[in-house]
């Protein structure tokens, strides 16, 4: 077999959706199986489907297609699709064949589905997506009502219900308040339709820690679930949830050299790419990396985090932790899946006289990031 290859347990997949599937029942929550970070793979989602999932979703409408095409024996043509993001207008005419539901927060969403779904000849769900605070997606609360009411008024579209999306952009940890006002604004909403609501989605992954301990879960009915079948952890901790298996995927690579080389090159050699000569010494197992304000020792990935020193660095540095953890201190911190970084915000500098002297330009702002092994510079 070629290599390198990611490995799939479909077992592991199963069992974790069925694992959930039966403690969230308890709850009267269901399971929607997220498969996008499998590109939408038909066995992936037939062990979800096996689990007990009640139905998939995804936010690629070519994976949805592939969903679609699979063999009846691994994806039913029966099984409800959600697309899990609002749709492009330009894709409206596809998603009302391949999906049965979409997450809308767009009036002209709405229209272009309404329309496409006339000229199909079918009808096609909505779940009106609501802004809770992590600023992801959603429609103002003080606007969904109205929303919600003008869905009535399109042929060719049907309320479902109502979502949130929470500790996705912004990392706001789905919680009582957040949980309590969607539950809020579902009775809010079926009191302005006068219909009930089948679907009540309070979030992804994310979201479990919420669901399994709290007293009351309001309103909410729906999880959409995929780093939890998949890996078998928790979003907002990184670790395993209990009962889980986290053995579903593996990397499998051939190593093609094992060799012990000093961390720096000798002979001539003309700039790097990246405007800055690699700094560092010892071996490249063991290299520190020589920062231009001085050296300091980078935290691994997955070791323990230790307090960072008050920050040092130049005014406008900008700090990138591969690790999670960043130097500094001071500044703006914005997360990222790959990392953090910091801004150093610009300090004002005192003349001779000791007047401040005016802060620094942003021309002047230096810009100095670090990837793994190496201190970035872009020009």
């Amino acid at each position: 077999m070629s290599a390198p290859r990611l490995e799939v347990e479909l077992g592991a997949v199963a069992h974790n959706t069925r694992t959930l599937v039966d403690r969230l029942a308890s709850r009267g929550v269901r399971v929607v199986g997220v498969t996008k970070a499998a590109l939408g793979r038909p066995d992936v989602a037939a062990a979800m489907l096996a689990g007990g999932a009640v139905g998939l979703g995804d936010s690629r409408v070519e994976n949805l297609a592939r969903l679609r095409a699979a063999d009846p024996g691994q994806v039913p043509p029966d099984v409800p699709l959600t697309l899990i993001r609002s749709p492009m207008p330009s894709q409206a005419d596809d998603v009302v064949c391949l999906a049965t539901t979409s997450l809308v927060t767009e009036r002209r969403t709405l229209d272009a589905l309404a329309a496409a779904a006339e000229r199909r000849g079918v009808r096609h769900d909505v779940v009106l997506m609501v802004e809770l605070g992590d600023l992801r997606e959603g429609v103002p609360a003080e606007d969904l009502v109205d929303l919600a009411r003008s869905v009535g008024r399109r042929p060719g579209v049907r309320l479902a219900g109502i979502g949130t999306n929470l500790a996705c952009q912004s990392g706001v940890v789905p919680g009582p308040r957040a949980m309590g006002e969607l539950s809020r604004l579902a009775e809010q909403v079926e009191a302005a339709c006068r219909r009930p609501l089948t679907v009540v989605s309070g979030g992804n992954s994310a979201s479990l820690g919420w669901v399994l301990g709290a007293d009351d879960v309001g309103r909410v009915d729906e999880l959409r679930l995929g780093e939890s079948l998949l890996l078998g952890t928790d979003p907002l901790t990184r670790r395993p949830v209990e009962d889980l298996r986290t053995d579903a995927f593996v990397l499998v690579a051939e190593v093609i050299e094992v060799q012990v080389k000093p961390a720096q090159p000798w002979g001539r050699s003309p700039r790097r790419p990246t405007g800055t000569p690699r700094r560092g010494g010892g071996t490249a197992r063991s290299a520190r990396r020589s920062w231009p304000w001085g050296a300091r020792t980078w935290t691994p990935t997955g070791s323990r985090r230790r307090r960072a020193p008050p920050c040092s660095a130049p005014a406008g540095t900008i700090w990138c932790s591969t690790s999670g953890t960043s130097p500094s201190r001071s500044g703006t911190s914005c997360g990222s899946g790959w990392g953090t970084a910091r801004w150093c915000a610009p300090r004002r500098r005192r003349s001779s006289a000791g007047r401040p002297s005016p802060p620094v330009r942003p021309h002047e702002r230096p810009v100095v990031g670090t990837r793994l092994d190496r201190v970035l510079t872009p020009t």
